[in-house]
């Protein structure tokens, strides 16, 4: 996601042969495919591009490749249509036919105030070394204007809208994502690369400015260097959750081995092992789509799961269940009955043979069923 907002951008605005904004265009629209909640950028690009576009070959050019994902997407399955559901103003157009946000099925419980502003404090720990290099950039620049003389050199241009396109999403993010802004450092992550460009931007400006002094230019310079160095000296430098996902999808294979590889696997698992993933994706299900309705039409509908499917998978489907426990007890509040149904055909059809925890963020148990 963020390899392609970023790669569109230098595309647009690196690439001076015209096919270039076109090229770059095309690539920001992938974005309709791999995260939903980034639909705004493709009309925010495409209105900048078309308002700066010299000839009616390059508007016509870019209309194609803005539209042509979201049109083959719709008509591929008019049960893409609930992706609709999502976007405010329109979403009344789809709720005749059943597509509504999940987060009325699944249970989701807005947060208070109080953890609204927890989820600030956590969305600038989790980018604190970002933090930190924005707070300095600020101190520098504030720094050099109290003192009088030249001031730094302005942002250009493109740096200005950078930023105003970062701004853009985050705040376009607010609508679907507001009462949960607790959780918004998580889906900060799909576009925070261009926080990262405008800060780099920003040091290169101010360390290459000739107005400092000798001692205050090593500051910044030593500054710079702390936030840098800094994040690969932390207490998880020795974290290798790539390596440990590998070794997590080793144990799976040794424990569900090649002959059961027609044998329906159960995965109830929000972060699965990347070798793991030769598993059917009918077979996978995201702990996320379990709804907290007993309403099979709207399940089926908005293609959650609830408690027939919980009884078709483990009641007769599935030889073997790979579940991660802290999933259920995240549910077992809000959805009491299905974590119940689910805890008792565990119990009483499967058997358990190994717990998985080479991936110690997220440890799997796996089952097997019972032979009688």
């Amino acid at each position: 996601m963020a390899l392609l907002l970023v790669a569109g951008l230098v595309l647009i605005f690196c690439v001076p042969a015209r096919w270039g904004r076109v090229a770059g265009m095309a690539v920001v629209s992938l974005l309709f495919l791999t995260r939903g909640s980034l639909w705004p950028a493709l009309p925010a690009v495409l209105g900048y591009l078309l308002a700066t576009s010299r000839t009616w070959r390059e508007r016509l050019g870019l209309l194609v490749a803005a539209t042509a994902v979201p049109l083959a997407f719709f008509a591929s399955d008019p049960r893409h249509l609930k992706v609709i559901a999502y976007v405010p103003v329109v979403r009344p157009l789809v709720a005749p036919l059943g597509y509504v946000p999940v987060f009325r099925l699944i249970g989701h419980e807005s947060f208070g105030a109080r953890a609204q502003l927890l989820g600030v404090v956590r969305m600038l720990r989790m980018y604190e070394f970002w933090t930190l290099a924005a707070a300095l950039l600020l101190a520098f620049a504030l720094g050099r204007r109290s003192r009088g003389g030249p001031p730094l050199p302005p942002p250009t241009t493109l740096t200005r809208l950078v930023g105003a396109f970062f701004v853009f999403i985050f705040v376009t993010h607010l609508p679907a994502y507001g009462d949960r802004f607790r959780e918004m450092a998580a889906y900060l992550a799909s576009f925070s690369p261009l926080v990262a460009l405008l800060l780099g931007v920003g040091f290169a400006r101010v360390v290459t400015w000739t107005g400092w002094g000798r001692w205050t230019r090593t500051a910044v310079i030593a500054a710079l260097a702390v936030v840098l160095v800094a994040p690969s000296i932390g207490p998880d430098r020795q974290a290798r959750p790539l390596a440990d996902l590998d070794r997590a999808a080793v144990r799976l294979r040794e424990l569900i081995p090649g002959r059961r590889a027609r044998v329906p696997v159960r995965l109830l698992a929000a972060a699965l092992p990347r070798r793991a993933r030769s598993v059917p994706a009918r077979q996978i299900h995201d702990p996320n789509s379990l709804a907290a309705v007993d309403n099979p039409v709207l399940i089926q509908r908005n293609g959650l799961w609830g408690l027939a499917e919980i009884e078709a998978w483990l009641g007769r489907d599935a030889e073997c269940a790979v579940i991660v426990p802290a999933v259920l007890e995240q549910f077992r509040r809000s959805r009491p009955q299905e974590v119940a149904a689910i805890e008792a055909a565990l119990r009483e059809r499967f058997q358990r043979v190994a717990r998985v925890d080479d991936y110690r963020w997220w440890p799997m148990e796996v089952y097997v069923r019972k032979r009688s």
